[in-house]
Parts: structure tokens; C-alpha cells; sequence
């Protein structure tokens, strides 16, 4: 059985990467294999602790792994790359449009969105363990 208490890099844990409301609202164990926890400490690595670090301020992670009903019931698409690990969305307790801007100059990235929709507003970014693969894609999203 994973052990969820892993301290993925110095401000980010497995188990925050983890959490999930409608998870736990449907009963789901959201537990992530060997290879999703390789994929999101590669995440932290590279994109969330660098921002995190640079900022001096924390980040509320709203979505991290998420294994395939979790997914399904979120309304996510059938390859969110938050089921491979190698994605999270998350709200720093600072300007999303700054965090955004730096992340999108200074980390390793697959995709980094600044999400608007429905009212809510937050940052996606996913991150490849092989780095020729990311596409360093920087959108805007408003719905």
C-alpha cells in the first residue's frame, strides 16, 4: 500500500497532491501507483517548487493525481494528464496573472494554463518526465 505522508520536494507532499472532494464524497480511493508518484514529484521538481520557492508564498493545490472515475466524475477529458501524475492545478495566495507570467518564463513545462471558468480562476501546469516531449504550451482559457 503507498504510503500517502511522502514529502515530494520541500513544500509539496504526496498526500496534497492527492486530495480530492468528490473523491471522498463518492468513496474513491484516490491512490496513485509507483509510477504516478515518479511523475508528480518530477511536477514539483520542475514547476511548482521553483514558483513556490521564487514567491516565498504558498499554493493550494485544488487538483493533483486523479485516477480514472475520480476523473470521469470531475468532468475531466479521457487523457488528463492529472491520471498519468503528471499534472496539478493549483491557486497561489498571490497575482495568478504574475505567477503565471514567471512560470511561463522560468520552469519546465508540458502545458501551463491560467484557467478561467465558471467564476473560478487557477493554474494548470503539467510537466513530461522526458523534456523534449513538453510542448511548452502558455495559454489563457476563459469560459
Amino acid at each position: 500500500m503507498i504510503q500517502l505522508d511522502i514529502q515530494l520536494t520541500e513544500h509539496f507532499t504526496l498526500r496534497e497532491l492527492c486530495q480530492s472532494k468528490t473523491a471522498a464524497a463518492h468513496k474513491i480511493p484516490n491512490i496513485p501507483l509507483e509510477c504516478h508518484i515518479m511523475r508528480l514529484r518530477n511536477v514539483c521538481e520542475r514547476a511548482l517548487e521553483p514558483a513556490r520557492q521564487h514567491f516565498g508564498i504558498p499554493f493550494i493545490v485544488s487538483s493533483g493525481y486523479r485516477c480514472e472515475p475520480v476523473n470521469r466524475l470531475v468532468g475531466g477529458v479521457k487523457n488528463s494528464q492529472h491520471i498519468a501524475g503528471e499534472a496539478v492545478d493549483f491557486v497561489p495566495l498571490a497575482s495568478l496573472q504574475e505567477v503565471w507570467a514567471w512560470m511561463r518564463e522560468h520552469v519546465e513545462y508540458d502545458q501551463l494554463l491560467l484557467e478561467c471558468i465558471g467564476g473560478k480562476t487557477w493554474i494548470h501546469v503539467s510537466c513530461r518526465i522526458d523534456t523534449r516531449k513538453n510542448r511548452r504550451q502558455a495559454l489563457v482559457v476563459r469560459r
